[in-house]
């Protein structure tokens, strides 16, 4: 029997104004497209919301973004979610359990193996049920259809508290319950004569970052070895935003839009598909995710204001519908010579969505000269500066400086005043 999932992970709706507007855009193409491909499940596995950036109220657009999507995605196909790392999904999955839909909804806040089960009433209504997989008492008209091993985001604090062992111990300690506990998901999805699953958010030894870094020594990773003992027809990762495929039937699916500007990747979702308990194949259904532009200006001996201003130029010419990030380097003493206002506005002048102009200011070196605390007049020392610097100190301000040297505050004053007033 042939069977279809739809596979996303990490959407982040979230309350930033920045990150909002990326994440609806992109998932309404994602329901679009569900739509049309007709998937038998759709998976979410983990970080759905993001609450990084600070609490989701439930009458905010964003709460209100993030259950109009899970209740439209219901009303296509049975949906399961995971819970995702605490920093982003905290406690919000917990509201996603109690919508409705056309379909059931289930939410994993816990380790758990669900069973999707379909009820045949006639040759044409059906409906379908989550039921915990230990029970498997189907009555005539009714068959278990997929079966899910369901890991939320694994919390190693939690994991320290209930065992005797140190940091480097407890890492040690973490794999090896990881791989039992999926060695134990492998006894059970054996057993079964429909695709089996395994959904879990976290970090995959090996998983390639969107800025091209490799995982390698992560806090709570697991292997390949780990996610193969549980013997899944699929395993469904969330996480990393960039999508990836390991052995063949493991997957990252990345995000469906571009959450920050280390983001080029292309962005989409994955439909599997399955023949009985069998992994047929994958495509990589692409989302409309927003476009960056870039543009880098480092300041040389033939850096200049109008250096900048150039590259901001050639920057706008294909910004058109972009988000943009300029950065440019300047000297302290030449840092009010680029109008960053001026910048911004050529390239929201030029169509851009959005501009970040970030400036990093070179101190001004101060070196002070060897032995001049030893110089006994301030000539000297001024002179002593100067061969420092390599410049030429005019002979006035020698003058000049032996003046001040010899006068007392209350008379460089005196002098200060009549300068001024002309007296």
């Amino acid at each position: 029997m042939k069977f279809k999932v739809l596979h996303s992970a990490d959407l982040h709706f979230s309350i930033s104004t920045d990150m909002l507007p990326e994440v609806i855009r992109t998932t309404d193409s994602l329901l679009d497209q569900a739509r049309t491909e007709q998937p038998d499940v759709i998976i979410l596995a983990g970080d759905t919301v993001d609450e990084y950036c600070g609490r989701i109220r439930l009458d905010s657009e964003c709460a209100r973004a993030a259950i109009s999507f899970v209740q439209q995605a219901a009303d296509i196909a049975p949906v399961v979610i995971v819970r995702g790392t605490k920093s982003h999904d905290r406690e919000s999955p917990y509201f996603f359990a109690h919508l409705r839909g056309k379909n059931p909804i289930h939410v994993a806040n816990s380790i758990e193996q669900v069973a999707l089960v379909r009820h045949d009433m006639d040759l044409h209504a059906y409906y379908y049920e989550w039921r915990p997989l230990a029970d498997q008492r189907l009555v005539d008209g009714e068959r278990m259809v997929a079966a899910f091993s369901l890991v939320p985001s694994l919390d190693k604090s939690q994991l320290l508290a209930q065992v005797d062992a140190s940091i480097a111990g407890g890492n040690i300690v973490f794999r090896e319950l990881v791989h039992d506990l999926f060695a134990g998901f492998g006894l059970v999805n054996d057993a079964c004569q429909c695709p089996t699953f395994l959904v879990t958010h976290g970090m995959l030894t090996g998983a390639v970052f969107s800025s091209g870094q490799t995982a390698v020594g992560e806090d709570l990773e697991f292997g390949l070895s780990d996610l193969q003992a549980a013997r899944a027809s699929y395993v469904a990762l969330g996480h990393v935003h960039k999508f990836q495929e390991f052995a063949g039937n493991v997957f990252y699916p990345g995000s469906p839009g571009r959450l920050n500007f280390g983001e080029q990747e292309e962005k989409g979702f994955i439909m599997a598909e399955f023949s009985g308990r069998a992994f047929t194949g994958f495509r990589f259904l692409p989302t409309p995710a927003r476009r960056f532009c870039f543009g880098v200006v480092e300041w040389g001996d033939d850096g200049s204001a109008e250096k900048v201003l150039a590259e901001a130029r050639r920057v706008s010419v294909d910004c058109s519908g972009a988000d943009v990030r300029f950065r440019y380097s300047i000297p302290e003493e030449e840092r009010l010579s680029v109008d960053r206002s001026a910048l911004e506005s050529l390239f929201l002048g030029a169509g851009a969505n959005r501009a970040k102009i970030e400036m990093n200011v070179i101190p001004k070196q101060r070196t002070r000269a060897e032995g001049i605390s030893k110089l006994e007049t301030l000539p000297e020392k001024v002179r002593s500066w100067g061969t420092v610097v390599g410049e030429e100190i005019p002979d006035d301000v020698l003058l000049l400086a032996g003046r001040i040297e010899g006068l007392s505050a209350d008379e460089l004053l005196a002098e200060a005043r009549a300068l001024v007033l002309g007296v």
